[in-house]
């Protein structure tokens, strides 16, 4: 196998994994399956490769790039589910007392203003309750 090709392959399955979970809704378990799947594709196409005149070399990274692209939904997921508190997901779209810190410099936008906080007490039922970093 060529090793310039196989690279390749692991790249834009990854980079592809990533662009994909940014843009559609894919669940871990989507990609474990596809993950999973690969390595049955991968262990056929390398005992005996196929030999088609349709690029049968070709479909040999087929199963890498496979491989790559579930790994980088994975990635993905877990960037995204990082630094969530199941405390704060609670209070979403509801008015909520929250004592923290502003971690960065205000964003101002034009009809608003973004704040990075890390959270440490969420006012509920009557008084003020550590939060457990998510």
């Amino acid at each position: 196998m060529d090793i310039r090709k196989t690279m390749l392959a692991l790249i834009a399955g990854f980079g592809a994994g990533i662009l994909l979970r940014s843009f559609a809704a894919v669940s871990w378990s989507a990609a474990a399956f596809v993950i999973i799947a690969s390595f049955p594709l991968l262990i056929v196409m390398s005992i005996r490769p196929p030999t088609s005149r349709l690029g049968g070399r070709f479909l040999v990274f087929i199963p890498i790039f496979l491989l790559a692209a579930g790994l980088g939904v994975l990635r993905y997921e877990w960037k995204d589910a990082g630094g969530r508190s199941e405390n704060l997901d609670r209070v979403i779209d509801q008015e909520a007392g929250i004592r923290g810190i502003i971690k960065n410099e205000p964003d101002e936008r034009e009809h608003s203003t973004r704040l990075v906080i890390e959270a440490r007490e969420l006012y509920e039922d009557g008084a003020w309750k550590k939060i457990q970093p998510g």
